[in-house]
């Protein structure tokens, strides 16, 4: 009996080792062709034809092309998967096994399976940095984790058949159908008045878009208020540039404090939900409110009191007059519409918006159907919170409603959902599931656990806030709360429950203030605002402070009746 476990065990080594020098050869062959591609084309641009290896572009087609397939999509995806591929190679016959003993006291070790997740984590964070698209490169991570065997079929798809997932692709279609109807401008319009400074401009502004945010997609909002915002600055003198990037923050601030304000918060109830042994219970509809309302608050006054100090230079820029609003391009607003999470790299972040330069005409929207749009949404709200059926079949309900009552057509519906931004929230899942099962989450929550005892809880969530929103700030924010929920959920600390921590590692994945790559609201008043970099940074930066320090302190002394 020894005998014959000793030859099976043999014959699986020799079948591993083969299995992992197959699919190295594999990858580094599939590196050098693309390598390849790059290297022909020289500086006059590639792209990847499906006739073809490659085609050489004209120089001056390079930029356009790269925006329209995604900016060097298949030499980032080609770099994860030979890096990873690598690495796994090496880890398998040179890297021992490491053991720590987890919180549970329990002996886990990390094997080459564990440092392969754990090195693709890190090469998949960097490249999301350098904007390469989130969606190929998470893809792409999935795929070589399936190939090494870290992750089976189930744990890789899984985001793929989420029902948190799906009423995301389900709410993008009621966002359309408010925008379509008209329903957004009847309702912030009118409350625009005449600010009679900039203080009050803000305030007419931002509790407005904060408002609507907190209920639906904060994106079409930002596209159609850009030009509103234009026509105020002209009209009043006040600059446009103290209004377009508060217009994006406002928005920002409203999508953290219910569920379905951002798709960020959608995603992390959903690992919460597909999670075997779950921390807590998935949140509710109100569940951040009570954290998330003080802070949005004070940054709101924030907003007003330090936007117009920090954002308006000496030669503001002169908007030509106009006596009606200017619309943006069809395009522009097509595609702008279904956008929550955009991935980096994504071809309309790097689009300039244009507006034309025909005086806008109002369309005469049925009243009727932005009562139905509105009244979609509202009843969709009220029922989830009331736990009457589930969101998914709330929002499928919600966007056949809209389609049926004439308020958008099926063809806008399907333009609504992005199906890059699913992919990206789906993809995530996969590298997740391999964090938790290689044990890599357990040994990094053990070293987040050990911080605790000597800052403190509230210091403890301050920088779990820091950490999680530094990390939005430079990828996918989607990512980033998938990525951290597989380690902050094995931080076991004594002074905090896991709602506590939960809701922090929540609201910092959409506090991407400092950076204009942090948030596709950012990237849509860059140019209109005739921003630059530095001025996220010089007005988010502290906004992102301050938001920190108010959640961290709330979510530290709330009741266990409160979270």
């Amino acid at each position: 009996m020894g005998r014959i476990r000793a030859q099976w065990t043999k014959r699986s080594k020799v079948h591993d080792c083969f299995h992992w020098i197959v699919s190295c050869c594999f990858s580094i062959w599939t590196f050098v062709q693309y390598l390849f591609c790059c290297c022909s084309s020289c500086d006059t641009g590639w792209r990847k034809l499906p006739s073809k290896r490659c085609q050489v572009v004209p120089t001056e087609d390079a930029a356009a092309s790269k925006s329209e397939h995604g900016g060097g999509d298949l030499l980032a995806s080609a770099v994860v998967f030979t890096s990873s591929a690598l690495l796994a190679a090496g880890a398998a016959f040179i890297l021992p096994p490491f053991c720590f003993p987890d919180q549970s006291s329990n002996i886990v070790c990390l094997n080459p399976k564990s440092y392969l997740a754990l090195f693709l984590t890190f090469v998949s964070l960097y490249l999301m940095a350098r904007s390469a698209p989130a969606d190929m490169v998470l893809l792409g991570a999935t795929v070589v984790l399936l190939l090494f065997r870290v992750i089976d079929d189930e744990q890789a798809w899984l985001g793929f058949s989420s029902p948190s997932i799906l009423a995301v692709g389900a709410l993008f279609v009621v966002a359309r159908a408010l925008q379509e109807t008209g329903a957004i401008h009847s309702v912030i319009l009118p409350l625009f008045g005449r600010p009679t400074g900039a203080a009050s401009a803000l305030l007419r502004l931002c509790i407005p878009t904060c408002l609507m945010s907190a209920v639906m997609n904060n994106t079409p909002i930002v596209a159609m208020l850009i030009p509103a915002c234009e026509t105020l600055a002209s009209t009043t003198g006040i600059s446009v540039e103290a209004l377009l990037m508060p217009l994006s923050f406002s928005s920002m601030l409203g999508g953290m404090c219910t569920l379905v304000g951002t798709s960020t918060n959608l995603v992390l109830n959903a690992q919460i939900a597909s999670d075997p042994l779950p921390p807590c219970e998935p949140f509710t509809l109100f569940a951040m409110t009570p954290i998330a309302l003080p802070a949005t608050t004070l940054g709101i006054a924030y907003l007003v009191i330090v936007a117009p100090l920090l954002l308006i230079r000496q030669t503001p820029v002169i908007m030509p007059p106009a006596s009606l609003l200017r619309t943006a391009t069809e395009e522009t607003l097509q595609l702008s519409a279904s956008q929550e999470t955009l991935p980096n790299g994504s071809p309309i972040l790097k689009r300039r918006h244009s507006f034309s330069s025909t005086p806008f005409v109002q369309k005469h929207h049925s009243r009727d159907k932005q009562m139905i749009a509105g009244g979609a949404l509202v009843l969709t709200l009220i029922l989830s919170n009331l736990k009457v059926a589930s969101l998914l079949h709330l929002a499928l309900a919600s966007g056949f409603a809209t389609v049926a009552c004439g308020c958008l057509t099926m063809q806008q519906a399907l333009a609504a959902i992005d199906l890059r931004v699913l992919l990206t929230i789906a993809s995530s899942f996969g590298m997740a599931a391999a964090l938790e099962e290689t044990h890599v989450s357990d040994l990094l929550g053990s070293f987040i656990s050990a911080v605790e005892p000597h800052v403190g809880a509230i210091p403890f969530l301050f920088l779990l806030f820091l950490l999680t929103a530094v990390v939005s700030c430079i990828v996918s924010n989607a990512a980033a709360v998938v990525l951290l929920y597989s380690v902050v959920r094995d931080v076991h600390v004594e002074s905090l429950r896991p709602t506590q921590t939960l809701l922090v590692l929540m609201l910092g994945a959409s506090a991407a203030f400092a950076t204009p790559i942090g948030y596709q609201t950012n990237m849509m008043v860059l140019k209109p605002g005739n921003y630059h970099f530095g001025d996220f940074t010089r007005l988010g930066g502290p906004l992102m402070l301050i938001i920190g320090f108010v959640v961290s302190t709330v979510a530290g002394f709330a009741p266990k009746e409160l979270l």
